[in-house]
C-alpha cells in the first residue's frame, strides 16, 4: 500500500476471497476511501506476484517475484509500464525502504543476496562488502530494511554457527558518510533476536 500522485495504490490483493497476486488498484484522486470498480490493472509480465510497491518521484515502482517495473502516468488511459530489471526484485514490503535519494531493497536474485539502491537514473549495489555474510541468511522472507536517521539498517535471521554458538539475528548498519560508498558494521542483539 502506498500513496502516489494523490491516489492510494494497493498491490497483490484479494477481492471477494479470490487472490489477485498481480493486480494493482488505485483510489480516486485525493479520495483514499473512494474506489471505482474498474480502476485496476493486472500486471502479468515479470512472473510471480507483486511483492511490494513504492512511490518514487513521478513513478510507482512495482516489485514482483522476478522483476521490477516502473509505472508512469496518472490514469489507466496514460499509464506506461517500463521494465527496471528482469533479474532483481524484493521479497516483501518489509525488505524495501526509501531515503531522500533512492529506494533501497534486499534482493535474492540469481541465488545471491544483495542490497541495492535504486535512484531515478541509477541502480547501485550497496552490499558488496557484506555479500558473503548475506548469503548465510537462513530465512530470506524475514529480512527487514529501514532507515533510522541517515543509517540504513538491515535486520536478518542469521542461524549461522560461530565458535559453537548459534546467532539468531544480526543487524547490519550502513553509514553512507564513511569512506567511498559508505561502510558497514554488524550488531548482534544481547538476547539473540529482534
Amino acid at each position: 500500500v502506498c500513496e502516489h500522485n494523490g491516489r492510494l495504490f494497493v498491490g497483490g490483493i484479494q477481492e471477494d476471497g479470490v487472490a489477485m497476486p498481480n493486480r494493482i488498484r488505485w483510489s480516486h484522486p485525493l479520495e483514499p476511501g473512494d474506489w471505482r470498480t474498474d480502476d485496476y490493472w493486472d500486471i502479468e509480465i515479470g512472473g510471480g506476484k507483486i511483492t511490494a510497491i513504492v512511490s518514487q518521484t513521478d513513478r510507482l515502482l512495482i516489485f514482483k517475484s522476478n522483476a521490477v517495473f516502473a509505472l508512469y502516468g496518472s490514469t489507466l488511459d496514460d499509464f506506461e509500464l517500463q521494465t527496471v530489471s528482469r533479474s532483481l526484485s524484493t521479497v516483501s514490503p518489509a525488505s524495501v525502504t526509501q531515503s531522500e535519494s533512492a529506494v533501497v531493497f534486499f534482493s535474492r536474485a540469481g541465488g545471491r543476496s544483495a542490497i541495492f539502491a535504486l535512484a531515478p537514473d541509477t541502480l547501485d549495489l550497496l552490499s558488496e562488502p557484506i555479500e558473503l555474510a548475506l548469503d548465510q541468511i537462513q530465512d530470506t522472507d524475514r529480512v527487514f530494511v529501514d532507515y533510522v536517521d541517515r543509517y540504513l539498517q538491515v535486520s536478518v535471521e542469521w542461524g549461522y554457527e560461530t565458535a559453537g554458538a548459534t546467532t539468531d539475528a544480526l543487524l547490519f548498519v550502513h553509514n553512507p558518510e564513511v569512506g567511498r560508498g559508505g561502510s558497514w558494521s554488524v550488531q548482534q542483539p544481547a538476547d539473540g533476536s529482534f
